[in-house]
């Protein structure tokens, strides 16, 4: 942790040791936010001899930590209910990005994609609904009239979008949180709709995109990171900080992903793994010389079909490192969390532990839902609340538990142990 400590206290380029070569990475945006100068030097460490771990979902990150013990170093969340067509279809974040900034608090480092809805022309129809809008075939959207005619109104859709979630995104820059943001990713693949226009247009999006958060906006917290496949798609060093694989199936090899990327980059950008549905093996990629700056596992069943003793093996893996293992990266005013550590007034849970209660308070007899989730992340009660409940939890056994909640358009979730 020293050469963690180290590196955080210099000034400067982020300088990192790989097999004696010295790597000197700058972000890509000309005064960016001090947190975020903090956060890229740490992640992007190569001199760290352990693989940094994250997780996609919130709720993944909550069973994750309840049959392993440990949480992620890094979240991985997706502000994709945040676009404009879906809340225009009645789309509820329930306070998503909130949510997602408390998990951080001042330790924790967080990463954003964005499954982005088309801005317009959705054909919302079987095998094409409107929640799919991302896919390449659920909309009619002209991604070339957007770039390319600037008075067109597949533009100006577009802005509208961009600067929607530019809002979400400024959340965290008040909040000293950091984000490595991970647009318009898979282009490649042609299965999104950024991408079914080829690579001249979608490097003009990404730069539009650029500009509009990183100029117009003022979000100068962003960490910029790509997702490579294809070279030819590459929207350059100047908008780019990092550069990731999202890996599945057959294609989840990290050493020939490592190997590809340094033949087409060099040492120019740190790399990561931002999907995957492999859990690592940190000790062979340490010995094969590949030095991610982190690895990120994808959700729901690509996690959850893990046998729990296997996941248990990797978080407490000596090569691997969650967040338990981090140091106070935050060293002055200028990177300082300034979000919310408290629990929300949405909705206060009060675990009475010795008396195995908990204690549900809604203001203004407001409605929520909860659920009690076991230490396998199994739901063992649900319901609704109303204004102040007190919840006898005495049939539950000893162990850890987690009471997930949602109420006026907010969430998240409680831990609680059972004596």
């Amino acid at each position: 942790m020293l050469l963690i400590l180290t590196a955080l206290l210099s000034i400067g380029p982020h300088v990192g040791h790989e097999g004696g070569a010295v790597q000197e990475w700058t972000l890509s945006h000309p005064d960016p936010h001090p947190a975020a100068e903090r956060a890229f030097r740490v992640v992007t460490d190569t001199s760290r001899s352990q693989l940094l771990m994250a997780q996609q979902d919130l709720d993944d990150i909550i069973y994750v930590s309840l049959v392993t013990g440990q949480e992620p170093a890094m979240g991985s969340f997706d502000v994709m209910e945040y676009s404009p067509s879906r809340l225009a279809h009645g789309a509820r974040p329930w306070g998503q990005v909130e949510s997602w900034i408390r998990w951080v608090a001042d330790d924790a480092f967080v990463s954003l994609s964005w499954h982005w809805n088309a801005p317009m022309f959705l054909h919302d129809d079987e095998g094409r609904e409107w929640w799919r809008g991302f896919y390449a075939d659920a909309s009619a959207f002209d991604v070339r009239a957007a770039v390319d005619e600037p008075e067109s109104a597949e533009r100006a859709a577009m802005l509208r979008d961009i600067d929607a979630i530019a809002v979400e995104l400024e959340k965290f820059r008040d909040a000293g949180v950091p984000v490595f943001w991970r647009p318009l990713h898979e282009a490649w693949g042609g299965w999104f709709w950024w991408g079914k226009a080829g690579p001249g247009a979608y490097g003009k999006l990404w730069r539009i995109l650029y500009e509009r958060l990183a100029v117009h906006h003022g979000l100068d917290h962003l960490i910029w990171v790509y997702t490579h496949r294809d070279a030819g798609w590459y929207p350059g060093d100047d908008v780019v900080d990092v550069i990731g694989v999202d890996l599945y199936g057959s294609d989840a090899r990290t050493d020939r992903a490592w190997a590809d990327l340094r033949r087409t980059f060099g040492r120019r950008k740190p790399f990561a793994v931002t999907e995957t549905d492999r859990l690592p093996d940190p000790t062979a990629m340490r010995a094969r010389g590949e030095r991610w700056a982190w690895y990120s596992m994808w959700a729901d069943d690509h996690i959850r079909d893990i046998r729990v003793a296997t996941l248990q093996r990797a978080y407490s893996h000596p090569d691997v490192f969650t967040r338990s293992s981090l140091t106070r990266w935050r060293t002055d005013e200028a990177t300082r969390y300034a979000g919310n550590l408290e629990t929300p007034a949405a909705l206060d849970v009060i675990p009475l532990e010795s008396e195995r209660k908990l204690v549900l308070v809604l203001p203004d007899e407001a409605r929520g839902f909860i659920r009690i989730l076991g230490a396998g992340s199994e739901t063992l009660r649900r319901g609704r609340v109303s204004g102040s409940e007190i919840w006898d939890v005495s049939d539950l056994p000893a162990g850890n538990y987690v009471v997930r909640w949602f109420a006026r358009g907010s969430q998240g979730f409680t831990r609680f142990r059972i004596p």
